[in-house]
């Protein structure tokens, strides 16, 4: 990702890198906020979560009628983060 200003780090088209939500009514499995972060590769996103001390803790989902992709992982410190990505 190259260096972008704060306004276009936030947005809802779908760049790479940028940092993407939803508002949707908290249930058991989403208890707080969680960031989306768009990544050009699902897989390689994982691997180098893994690498960096994350967990992954949803593994690669695909959602055909969209054409996407999504994951989520636990960074070391616990925080859930969602990625996505085109299939």
């Amino acid at each position: 990702m190259g260096a972008c200003s704060a306004e276009s780090a936030y947005t809802n088209e779908p760049r790479t890198g940028a940092i993407h939500a939803e508002v949707v009514p908290r249930s058991e499995d989403l208890r707080e906020p969680r960031p989306v972060i768009r990544v050009a590769d699902i897989d390689s996103a994982l691997a180098r979560v893994e690498q960096a001390g994350g967990t992954v803790v949803a593994g690669r989902t695909e959602i055909p009628e969209i054409a996407m992709v999504y994951a989520v992982f636990a960074d070391p410190s616990g925080n859930l983060i969602n990625v996505v990505g085109d299939m």
